[in-house]
């Protein structure tokens, strides 16, 4: 079975990030949470609102963007590789590392990294001994949850004839977009974030600690209904 996991969130924690730009907004005394609004506003405005740009490049501008609205005079800019750093840095939860070998053993992984080649190759260093490949945004020319990042995924893994669960933290950039292309699908909702009718979802967990039992007990249904179709 094909297993496809969105990476921040989902497999990587990206709180030290966020901790970098809060500790950056102490020296001018601003207030952290608009910091981290302002980022998360430009960020996507920057990576959906326009034609493709790469992940450095949106962030260099993000951080200008910023330094515009607080009126500081290039503070955010120049901690631009800092900050890329931190991004190339970040660690996979506890939880990832305990289910991703486990899954290994009868599954085939894939990572959807919505960055860089490059970012993703560091941010996943820890985790890459499990993977199967990583399929990116730049390999593309789209972000999630655009639909070109998908069907590059759908195509290269031809999951047309595959059984396949794609997992995901983001209910509307990971979750949404596998349900409306039949995907059974697996929302690690780490924020507890309440239940609704309106989403669309196999399963909902907590973390990955219990995705290991969840894939082997659907795992032989997914697969027999899979080989009756490419039959």
């Amino acid at each position: 079975m094909i297993l496809t996991f969105a990476v921040n969130g989902t497999l990587l924690d990206e709180t030290p990030f966020f901790d970098a730009l809060k500790a950056l907004a102490k020296e001018p005394e601003l207030d952290e949470e608009q910091v981290i609004s302002a980022y998360r506003f430009y960020q996507a405005r920057l990576q959906y609102g326009q034609a493709y740009q790469d992940q450095k490049t949106i962030l260099k501008q993000t951080l200008m963007l910023m330094d515009v609205q607080f009126n500081d005079r290039g503070w955010f800019g120049r901690h631009y590789d800092e900050l890329l750093a931190a991004q190339k840095e970040l660690h996979p939860f506890n939880d990832a590392l305990k289910a991703l070998p486990v899954l290994k053993r009868h599954n085939k992984l894939y990572a959807i990294a919505n960055t860089d080649n490059d970012i993703a190759q560091a941010q996943l260093q820890e985790l890459n001994e499990w993977l199967d490949g990583i399929l990116t945004a730049e390999q593309v020319q789209a972000y999630q949850p655009q639909a070109a990042l998908f069907d590059l995924v759908s195509e290269k893994l031809n999951l047309d004839q595959q059984a396949h669960a794609h997992i995901g933290s983001d209910y509307w950039q990971d979750i949404k977009p596998a349900a409306d292309r039949s995907w059974h699908n697996v929302w690690i909702n780490r924020q507890g974030m309440a239940n609704s009718r309106m989403y669309k979802h196999n399963k909902a967990l907590p973390t990955l600690e219990k995705l290991p039992d969840y894939i082997a007990r659907v795992a032989p249904d997914m697969e027999e209904r899979a080989a009756r179709q490419s039959n």
